[in-house]
């Protein structure tokens, strides 16, 4: 009996023209290939069936037949036939696969420039860093010199106050006496000193106030006057303050004085006063 094809046979053997022409699509172009895969996609659009059995025994007959043919053909190629790649409707033409090494000259210009700024970084905070430890050593050295000044002031201070004391107690130690110095000369109105005497020649102090720096090629000397012997006794340098001090532990011949003196000399090498007096006193007066 013959049998008639109805639409859903048709449509499945039309299926196995199509995939039964895939060696021959294989070589044509994309559009060939398109049809054909769109020609494989054909059976997910109907509405599901069951097969009679006579159908499917046909169908599978000629998925066997359209199998050994596809061997055959291999065996005599000497190679296993292509798979037809699957590709989804609207996929397109699949990307290439994308190589790992295009990331690899941009990454290593971005580490680069990382590491250049980084270097330039560390110099520029090395700089800063250079820059305040100089700036930290000035600051040492100003204060060692403030230091060293601060220490030369209190040197200074000390010595100050051990001469005050030595002659505080000088002037008012007992039997003290004291001899004032008046000026003689008019070009030193303001010049004055006091001198202490203590009892059996003994330690001496004198004092001068407002003398001015001796002229150029002069000092001043001062003499302990005795008779006509006088006694060289030291020489007298004013400071910024114009005062001066000299001190002795001994006045030799204190008992024949008769004054003291204060002349201006060419030089300290002088034996007896040659030049003008600025100061001179004779007269005691009893402290204690």
């Amino acid at each position: 009996m013959n049998h008639r094809p109805d639409r859903e046979e048709l449509a499945i053997l039309d299926t196995l023209e199509a995939l039964g022409g895939g060696e021959a699509a294989a070589g044509a172009g994309p559009e060939s290939r398109a049809d054909v895969e769109l020609l494989g996609l054909l059976p997910y659009g109907l509405e599901p069936v069951v097969p009679s059995p006579e159908l499917r025994s046909r169908v599978l007959a000629a998925v066997r037949e359209h199998g050994r043919a596809r061997e055959g053909v291999a065996a005599e190629a000497g190679s296993a036939p292509a798979p037809i790649p699957f590709r989804r409707p609207g996929s397109g033409t699949a990307a290439p696969p994308r190589r790992a090494g295009r990331w690899a000259l941009p990454l290593a210009a971005a580490l680069a420039a990382l590491g250049i700024g980084l270097a330039g970084w560390l110099s520029l905070r090395l700089g800063e860093r250079e820059a305040t430890i100089a700036a930290l050593d000035r600051e040492l050295a100003a204060a060692g010199e403030r230091a060293g000044r601060l220490e030369r002031i209190n040197a200074e201070l000390d010595a100050a106050r051990r001469e005050l004391s030595h002659r505080l107690a000088l002037a008012t130690s007992p039997g003290m006496v004291a001899c004032p110095l008046k000026p003689m000369d008019r070009e030193y109105p303001e010049v004055n000193g006091l001198l202490y005497l203590s009892p059996g020649g003994g330690p001496w102090l004198l004092s001068v106030h407002h003398l001015e720096p001796p002229p150029a090629g002069g000092v001043y000397v001062v003499w302990f006057l005795s008779g006509d012997a006088p006694h060289h006794m030291g020489v007298l340098a004013p400071g910024p303050d114009r005062s001066v001090h000299i001190a002795a532990d001994r006045m030799p011949g204190q008992e024949s004085m008769t004054g003291v003196a204060v002349t201006l000399e060419p030089t300290a090498a002088v034996e007896r006063p040659t030049g003008p007096t600025l100061l001179f006193g004779d007269q005691r007066i009893d402290l204690l």
